[in-house]
């Protein structure tokens, strides 16, 4: 972050580390560089998605990845920590990049999308156009058919 200097981070939503990560940030120099939003109203949130080359996601614990699947249709390819609900969001070397929960690897593949511009196209593309899994009519249709089989199975089991 620091090598770049037209490179922002800007982290949303708050909690109990932010002041470390301030502190950090100033001791790294980069405090220009780190925009501390703080937490926004969805509504709020949707607009700023737009304003991103890529979208990161360290969280081991993200159950739904819900913040992925926006980010996915907003074409922006991810990194991400390949735990929880995220994996079933994204297509790692596709749209996203799947890392184990180590800050290295997370990082170099944060530096690999933010210098490579050809790939972070290819992969936003990508990211656009996998993000048609979570709209609501292909959800719906999935829900559908999850209950169709259930049904069926059920039909089959009380013979």
């Amino acid at each position: 972050l620091s090598e770049d200097a037209t490179v922002r981070l800007a982290l949303i939503g708050a909690g109990p580390y932010e002041s470390n990560l301030r502190e950090r940030a100033g001791s790294l120099g980069i405090k220009e560089q780190v925009i501390f939003a703080g937490s926004m109203p969805r509504s709020e949130l949707m607009s700023v998605y737009p304003s991103a080359d890529i979208f990161v996601s360290p969280s081991i614990s993200e159950t739904q990845g819900l913040a992925v699947c926006e980010a996915l249709s907003a074409g922006l390819p991810c990194v991400a920590v390949n735990g929880g609900g995220v994996p079933e969001c994204l297509q790692s070397g596709v749209d996203s990049f799947l890392t184990p929960n180590d800050s290295n690897a997370f990082a170099d593949s944060v530096i690999k999308l933010l210098r490579d511009k050809n790939l972070r196209s290819q992969m936003a593309a990508a990211a656009l156009n996998n993000s048609a899994r979570f709209s609501m009519s292909e959800m719906a249709a999935n829900f559908i058919e999850f209950y169709r089989s259930v049904i069926e199975n059920h039909k089959i089991g009380a013979k």
